[in-house]
């Protein structure tokens, strides 16, 4: 069965006969089909001016990479990028796969960015793409209302990014994954780091979003109060086990000081640390 994105022809279409000032709120500025071959095709994302905007991009066939910050994500079938502009970033033809073909579109509008934002972000550009789920649909209704050649209004064009976007953030969560155990054997032994949920989601390889959604489904917690727990159990064993002080205790299990350990713990456990060392047998 050809999938729908197959179904668009090779070719860009603008929505940029509009008005400026109607353009600020149209959401969509282009979208298209595009397939690249060799090293030409590259995007620098430092240098495309200031105006916000993001370029959504399903790869249909071959695939695609992204670099930024020195690690490099592929963009192979079953997934599409999302990149932000501006940021330093570079995209181009996986060298690997050696051509890239794709469907995308290009879309602006802060509360759009900010939903966007939301579903992935630096540390994962890449998110999982199914061909059998909405945003499938409703991207190739999107490149077929600019290929049509009439003039959208530009509440239609908002209606269907805010509409894309939503069907993007409402997918339902897979199973708890490799990802997810990934990260929950991170967190056990990185406690004494910094634990972001930008950090784990990297690790998990998914958007915050599901990564937030999946962890918890698969955990029975936010990876926040995950975090905390996982602290708070090791901070118990320490205590129980060694004569290292409160504060070293503290350090080794992650917490910014003594006193903010303190607070937590009391929380956790309905004692001190000092109290609970002095309960133990």
């Amino acid at each position: 069965m050809v999938r729908l994105l197959e179904q668009i022809p090779e070719g860009h279409w603008s929505a940029l006969r509009l008005e400026r000032d109607v353009q600020l709120h149209a959401m969509v500025s282009s979208a298209g089909r595009g397939v690249e071959r060799g090293g030409r095709y590259r995007w620098d994302g430092s240098r495309r001016g200031q105006r916000p905007f993001v370029v959504l991009q399903v790869t249909v066939a071959g695939a695609g990479r992204i670099e930024r910050a020195g690690l490099a994500h592929r963009v192979p079938v079953g997934s599409a990028m999302v990149a932000f502009v501006p940021d330093a970033h570079e995209y181009r033809v996986d060298p690997e796969a050696g051509h890239w073909d794709f469907v995308y579109a290009v879309l602006y509008g802060q509360e759009l960015l900010r939903l966007l934002r939301y579903l992935t972000g630096p540390e994962q550009p890449v998110i999982a793409w199914d061909p059998a789920d909405r945003p499938e649909a409703l991207l190739h209704e999107l490149v077929n209302t600019l290929r049509a050649g009439r003039r959208a209004s530009p509440f239609e064009l908002s209606s269907r990014a805010y509409t894309l976007a939503a069907a993007l953030l409402d997918r339902p969560a897979a199973p708890a994954s490799g990802g997810i155990r990934r990260a929950e054997q991170y967190i056990r032994t990185h406690l004494s780091d910094a634990l972001s949920v930008g950090v784990l989601a990297a690790v998990a390889g998914l958007s915050r979003h599901h990564f937030t959604r999946r962890f918890a489904q698969a955990t029975g917690l936010p990876p926040v109060r995950y975090v905390r727990e996982a602290r708070c159990e090791r901070a118990a064993s320490l205590l129980g086990a060694t004569q290292l002080s409160v504060k070293e205790i503290a350090a080794r299990c992650g917490f910014e000081s003594a006193n903010y350990f303190c607070r937590v713990f009391r929380r956790s456990t309905g004692m001190s640390p000092n109290e609970y060392r002095r309960r133990r047998p």
